[in-house]
C-alpha cells in the first residue's frame, strides 16, 4: 500500500518547484494526468494534482513510480 504525505493547505516553495517540473514533464509527454496515474501506479489523479499544485512533497519512491 503506497503511504502518501500529508496534504499541506498552501505550497511550500520546494514541493512547488518539484510540482512545476512533474507537469512540464508530463505534459511534454502530452499526458493528462488520468494518464500519468494510470501509467505510474500512482492511480490517484487527485494525489499528482496536490504534487503539482506543490501541496504534497512526494518522496524518492513516488518520484521513482
Amino acid at each position: 500500500m503506497t503511504r502518501y504525505m500529508p496534504r499541506r493547505i498552501a505550497p511550500d516553495n520546494l514541493a512547488l518547484a518539484v510540482g512545476q517540473r512533474i507537469r512540464e514533464l508530463r505534459q511534454d509527454e502530452g499526458m493528462t494526468i488520468q494518464e500519468l496515474a494510470e501509467t505510474s501506479e500512482l492511480g490517484s489523479k487527485g494525489h499528482i494534482s496536490n504534487m503539482e499544485r506543490g501541496l504534497v512533497r512526494p518522496n524518492i519512491q513516488t518520484l521513482k513510480q
